[in-house]
């Protein structure tokens, strides 16, 4: 296994991109959202989180949501981004700590859950995102965006144990449970809020939809992963990542281990490509507006990464954005992890 700090590739997105106005005033309240409820404390960590631009995140993945609602969404990004950096990243918890605060804060998610004097910050943030969401999200947008966080917080203790192993997990260990750390099942949960077109829970539930969706965490996560990798070593040491995973499983260098993520990404994004399509040939116009949402999230993703001083202090970005027009592998064979291969029997031959 090597830590060798390689460039960032370029990232074949061929995906709709662009970006609402108002950055700055949403970036504006995410930041004094942390504040308010004290999510960081430490000045260096602050610092980091405001170099971040919460308000690009929100309004590049999300283009073309409300405004009133994508305020907490932007609000949402800055709590989870606080809880990753301060819980998983650069911390050292054990398992059965986060096990325990992950715990606690899904109780808090629960309706009707009373409130405690001894919640954490985390916990306050999200009674007060989850109030604020409400305003904006039926009952069963709620609960999807619920299911979401449950999803989303049950992976961080895994995220820990490999943190705390002494070697890295094998790809098929370490994919399933990244593509939930991430943080995309609840940012995914409200996109049709955002856009202000419910699609219906049954269209969510089936089969090629929610592999589209699993599909587009999947895509952000492998993504974070190539451009954050300077960072996370430079910063804090971590080698959790697609590409020193790679490297420890098959005994490669860094540069081959590059390679071959970015084989894999592509082929990821090739599924997605064509599933995207398949869904949307049959789809009414809500289920269409979420397909396009999903790829509007992956694209404006890269983009806001390749501006964000978060990550490109440690590997700045070239000067054509950081995407190209040539994948590494545009091919539909499914890639060999076990657990998500069933998102290529979605495909309709």
């Amino acid at each position: 296994m090597t830590t060798a700090v390689l460039p960032v590739p370029s990232f074949w997105c061929p995906l709709p991109g662009g970006q609402r106005s108002g950055a700055d005033e949403l970036g504006a309240a995410a930041t004094s959202f942390v504040h308010d409820y004290e999510l960081e404390t430490d000045p260096v960590q602050l610092r980091r989180l405001g170099q971040a631009d919460f308000g690009g995140l929100t309004t590049r993945t999300v283009p073309a949501g409300g405004s009133a609602v994508l305020i907490w969404i932007a609000r949402l990004h800055a709590t989870l981004f606080a809880l990753d950096d301060g819980l998983c990243d650069e911390g050292e918890p054990t398992p059965e700590y986060v096990a325990a605060e992950t715990i606690r804060l899904e109780e808090v998610l629960t309706p009707g859950a009373p409130l405690r004097p001894d919640d954490s910050p985390f916990g306050r943030a999200l009674r007060a995102i989850a109030t604020g969401l409400a305003e904006h999200a039926d009952p069963e947008q709620m609960d999807r965006w619920r299911a979401g966080m449950r999803t989303y917080l049950s992976a961080l203790p895994a995220e820990t144990a490999f943190r705390r192993a002494e070697g890295l997990p094998p790809l098929q260990e370490y994919l399933p449970v990244w593509m939930r750390a991430i943080g995309m099942a609840p940012a995914t949960a409200l996109l049709p809020v955002a856009l202000g077109q419910p699609v219906p829970v049954e269209q969510l539930n089936q089969a090629d939809v929610g592999a589209l969706t699993e599909i587009t965490w999947t895509l952000v996560a492998l993504d974070n992963d190539l451009y954050s990798r300077p960072k996370e070593i430079a910063r804090a040491g971590d080698d959790l990542n697609v590409v020193d995973v790679l490297a420890s499983e098959n005994g490669w260098d860094a540069v081959r281990a590059l390679q071959e993520a970015i084989v894999l990404r592509d082929r990821v994004m090739a599924l997605f490509l064509a599933l995207s399509r398949q869904v949307a040939s049959g789809a009414d116009a809500p289920l269409r507006h979420y397909v396009r949402a999903l790829g509007q999230f992956v694209r404006g993703h890269v983009e806001w990464a390749s501006r964000s001083s978060r990550y490109t202090s440690e590997a700045p970005a070239t000067a054509d954005g950081w995407f190209t027009d040539q994948p590494a592998d545009s091919s539909l064979q499914p890639v060999a992890v076990p657990r998500i291969a069933w998102w290529w029997e979605q495909l309709v031959v």
